[in-house]
């Protein structure tokens, strides 16, 4: 599969996509039969869903972009990769993160044939419960 740096560029590809409000180019990073559990939960299957729910989103809400850091890859063998990320975003208009919106972010990556593709991603929100973090932050 590579190394650690193709994941991240993978990954970095897909936030750009959501970014640029761009439906078609990130469930084109997508396999056929890829995944996305949304920020609110909500699951989509597929390239062709994948792309049509986005749409959606980005033809009614003004979506804020992502400020993210990659906390770790781990290889599940060669053909398979989980990136572990953490991700803030940033309300169009403004210049500070919506700690409301900070989000703990899984990318599970497969290769098969020559195109391979995305498997999953999960981005769910961070809250921590009680008055204490606990972990890194």
């Amino acid at each position: 599969m590579g190394d650690a740096g193709e994941i991240e560029s993978l990954y970095r590809r897909l936030l750009a996509a959501w970014d640029g409000r761009n439906a078609k180019a990130y469930a084109g990073l997508f396999a056929d039969a890829g995944r996305v559990v949304g920020f609110d939960g909500s699951e989509v299957e597929g390239r062709g869903k994948i792309e049509s729910h986005l749409a959606g989103i980005f033809g009614h809400h003004r979506t804020p972009r992502y400020v993210a850091k990659v906390r770790g890859v781990m290889f599940a063998g060669e053909n398979v990769a989980v990136l572990s990320g953490v991700a803030g975003m940033v309300p169009e208009g403004q210049s500070e993160l919506n700690p409301a919106l900070n989000a703990v972010q899984s990318l599970v990556a497969v290769r098969w044939g020559r195109g391979g593709g995305w498997c999953c991603f999960r981005t769910r929100r961070r809250r921590f419960m009680g008055g204490r973090r606990r972990g890194r932050s």
